[in-house]
């Protein structure tokens, strides 16, 4: 009987499943996009009419934008004569205001704030490969003073920033 009980003892030992450790690991995954802003500026290269010295909106050119920002961002003009178009050799200037193509169409882009773009609209499509084209324009002021002859010019510098 001795032998049974050995026997069987043996064979429940042979039975039973054997339990292995299990451990367990973690993979951290993670991106980054980085932050990018660009533009580029295309002069519409015609001359401005300033001839009768009457107020007039005529375009100058288009910008097309780019910019990831989830706040959106804004363009910002400056200028070299103070939104003023001069000639060197008269005192005569035209003052002029900038507008660019924005969410509700052409918006103002006053000095030193320009026009905001986002987070919603255009800013959508600035973060796409094509970006977000907008056209931009210059509004003549009717001049203090006779125009005397000459090239009146101006310098404009637009800035892109995210908000």
């Amino acid at each position: 009987m001795k032998t049974i009980v050995i026997a069987a003892i043996a064979l429940s030992a042979l039975a039973a499943p054997a339990f292995a450790q299990s451990t367990s690991g973690t993979v951290a995954v993670a991106g980054a996009v980085p932050s990018f802003c660009d533009m580029t500026v295309n002069a519409a290269n015609t001359a401005l009419n300033i001839v009768d010295n009457a107020p007039k909106s005529q375009t100058i050119g288009a910008m097309n934008l780019h910019c990831n920002s989830a706040t959106g961002f804004s363009v910002v003009p400056s200028t070299t004569n103070g939104f003023k178009l001069t000639n060197p050799n008269t005192p005569s200037t035209v003052g002029y205001k900038l507008r660019a193509d924005g969410q509700a169409g052409p918006s103002e882009m006053p000095a030193g704030q320009g026009l905001n773009y986002g987070p919603n609209g255009n800013t959508a499509a600035a973060t796409t490969a094509a970006g977000f084209n907008a056209g931009i324009y210059l509004d003549t002021f009717a001049s203090t003073g006779a125009l005397y002859a000459g090239t009146y010019s101006d310098t404009i510098t637009l800035t892109i920033s995210a908000n």
